[in-house]
């Protein structure tokens, strides 16, 4: 059971180095962790560094980068020492491996494309959690074979093809044989692969490795897979704790806002006549038990005013567990939004990765892992592209300073440290000063910066659900009247005659969130929750120069809003559509019959009359499709055509950019051909159903 959670801290500095940098204490101890090979052992003595580093949903290194939008693991991964680095980052003996989010390209595992069910469901975690896994195998094995690696990429898709295919599939011989699950695979996996290593150790016995040192670090579901990958490593070891012989240890797990949804989600429970769906399916059963033995230090930092009922947090069991909670939603956390989105993080009219509330945790982080031994680079030795990752602005250092000191009677401790609460209470005092912040623009967002500072999709995006939150408020009042009023409370449904509430079910156009008129309708009578809610709500409001409302308005981003579950999300979304349309509609005077992808569909018509060049992106990529399903042979070569076309018809950044420009704003008048039939039981409009009047769900 967990009942405490740490504050971020009360102030911060202005200089990213006093946030990063380590006492003196502090680094003799680390030199301490470094030494752990025998002092009096051979001088050939060393001890292995490995950092494997999961990615969120929908959040690639490759694509993410040129355009500033990387979250803090890629940040932190590029900190990392490997043997192939250059200057400061290059170490002997140290190793890193990347693993892109669930949902983006992950060629290891031939998944060539964006994935809507990656993003929907976590499809591909298993393959990124076993890639960790067989990476840890290759660092140990290039340790002591000139770096030649133990699986090459060829034998490691073959592997994760492998592995979902003798878990999805029983043996046609013997169809009374019990099916694998992830613990019989891996015991089965490793009876294989500790006898090679042991081998291959005995003919190669130099350098002599005294001890592995692992530190995982994940964001969102990839801070699942790592935690995942804790569980499946630790199948791995021997009773002593050591791999293919060897001391091992996995010294640091950092996490930044743990979110499961693996198979049907939590969400999915409230709506439709499900309810074992809980997001925990698969391999992220294991998130409930304590992480086991081998892991020493966990580090977990929480969103405090994320909302979003497909985004439950997932708390973490186990030994020296330390769980931080930090104003912001999942990526003002985790990281993940480029600088101007949704008009923060802006200067001038320019965004700047220093004004990012997310560089917060992200230096934090760093220091708590290095304080761990994890191999990151000093900000002292960083080249200067590494150090623009890693800036924080004085302007959102005392925005920050002056947002915590709003809520210092909730957060503040014992002088010079970190006051320890329960995790409700902290984070009700997180939302009541949202809500002064809600309350003040609930007539309309025109006079915020930030709403003033956004591009038009997503002012769009806030102002709209700006006008649900108002609906929300007016239905919740009604319904607290009823249940005040009326004998028995409000169990009385609004479709039933002599309702005070009928009016809601009548009115299916109303501005209120699909699970407040779902309440409405059913006569549910407002929970304690609610009814807190409300009353923040309900607050006199405060000035808008009040101090703390600057983090909100200008740094803090809104989840809710932004998240759209139908619609076309990012450039390489929109790229890939109109590569789709362009495919269907190949011949003169086909075209779309939907509303909004017709608009589309005439955009990019005169868009290559007037410049036949744009039309050439897509026509190279349905020329390259089209040879590919027209190729004659084996049916083998025809699917790895297939594959060698899919790698070939890739959008680079600029070319995603361009083709963007022909969608218009997505509004929610055009939700009804944006949704499938699942969403349609969630919501009424492209985002979630949900509304800010609804808390986070937490699995503990």
């Amino acid at each position: 059971m967990h009942t405490t959670i740490k504050s971020a801290p009360l102030i911060i500095s202005d200089r990213i180095e006093n946030e990063m940098a380590l006492s003196v204490t502090e680094l003799c101890a680390v030199q301490g962790l470094d030494k752990r090979p025998a002092k009096n052992g051979p001088p050939c003595q060393c001890g292995i560094k490995i950092g494997i580093f999961f990615d969120g949903t929908n959040n690639n290194k490759d694509r993410d980068e040129p355009n500033n939008g990387h979250t803090n693991v890629v940040k932190l991964f590029n900190a990392h020492k490997d043997v192939n680095e250059k200057g400061a980052l290059q170490e002997p003996y140290h190793y890193k491996f990347y693993v892109p989010g669930v949902g983006t390209p992950f060629p290891a595992n031939r998944e060539l494309g964006e994935s809507a069910r990656g993003n929907a469901f976590g499809e591909g975690g298993a393959a990124r959690i076993l890639f960790g896994l067989l990476q840890v195998c290759n660092a140990v094995y290039r340790t002591f074979n000139e770096d030649i690696a133990m699986f090459h990429d060829l034998e490691i898709a073959t592997k994760l093809q492998q592995y979902a295919q003798d878990l999805d599939n029983s043996d046609p011989l013997n169809p009374h044989a019990p099916l694998p699950n992830s613990r019989s695979w891996l015991n089965a996996f490793n009876k294989k692969i500790t006898p090679e290593l042991i081998a291959a150790r005995i003919k190669r016995p130099w350098p002599d490795i005294a001890h592995i040192s692992l530190s995982v670090i994940g964001f969102s579901r990839g801070a699942a897979q790592a935690r995942a990958f804790c569980y499946w490593f630790s199948e791995l070891l021997s009773p002593d704790n050591t791999f293919a012989g060897l001391p091992v240890s996995i010294d640091f797990l950092g996490l930044f806002d743990s979110v499961s949804s693996i198979g049907p989600s939590q969400s999915i429970a409230e709506t439709l006549p499900f309810s074992a769906a809980d997001g925990h399916w698969s391999w992220a059963k294991q998130l409930f038990d304590p992480l086991p033995d081998c892991v020493k230090q966990t580090v977990h930092f929480i969103a405090a005013h994320e909302q979003r009922r497909n985004f439950p947090l997932t708390r973490v069991k186990g030994h020296n567990v330390t769980e931080v909670l930090y104003p912001g939603v999942h990526s003002d956390v985790g990281g993940a939004y480029a600088p101007g989105d949704q008009g923060r993080a802006m200067r001038n009219n320019k965004g700047e990765t220093g004004l990012l509330v997310a560089q917060v945790a992200l230096a934090h982080m760093h220091r708590a892992a290095s304080k761990a031994g994890v191999a990151l680079a000093a900000y002292c030795v960083m080249d200067e592209r590494l150090k623009k990752d890693y800036i924080i602005s004085p302007r959102l250092a005392v925005a920050w300073n002056d947002y915590m000191a709003a809520g210092q009677s909730a957060f503040e401790g014992v002088p010079g440290d970190n006051i320890v609460r329960t995790y409700r209470g902290m984070v009700r005092k997180h939302m009541a000063l949202y809500y002064a912040f809600r309350r003040l623009y609930l007539g309309g967002l025109d006079n915020s910066l930030g709403y003033s500072r956004a591009n038009p999709q997503a002012q769009e995006d806030l102002q709209s659900y700006n006008v649900l939150l108002r609906g929300d408020v007016g239905l919740l009042r009604q319904r607290a009247e009823v249940a005040r009023v009326l004998p028995g409370g409000a169990n009385r449904p609004a479709n039933i005659p002599g309702s005070p509430l009928l009016q809601f079910s009548a009115e299916p156009h109303l501005s209120v969130n699909a699970w407040q008129l779902r309440l409405a309708k059913e006569g549910a009578v407002p929970g304690p929750e609610e009814l807190w809610a409300l009353e923040e709500m309900m607050r006199s409001p405060i000035s808008p120069k009040t101090p703390f409302l600057v983090l909100l308005e200008e740094y803090l981003h809104d989840s809710l809003a932004s998240f759209s579950i139908a619609g076309y999300q990012s450039n390489l979304d929109k790229a890939e559509e109109l590569l789709s349309m362009a495919t269907d509609f190949d011949n003169d005077g086909e075209a779309p019959t939907t509303p909004y992808r017709s608009r589309v569909w005439k955009n990019y018509q005169d868009a290559i009359k007037a410049d036949p060049k744009i039309g050439q992106i897509l026509q190279k990529r349905i020329d390259t499709i089209k040879h590919a399903d027209n190729f004659s042979g084996y049916r083998r070569d025809k699917i790895r055509a297939q594959e060698r076309a899919e790698q070939q018809i890739g959008f680079s950044p600029a070319e995603q950019a361009t083709l963007a420009e022909f969608f218009p704003t997505q509004g929610d008048v055009d939700v009804a051909e944006l949704r499938n039939w699942v969403i349609r039981s969630q919501t009424r409009t492209r985002r979630e159903g949900s509304g800010y009047l609804r808390q986070r769900h937490v699995f503990e």
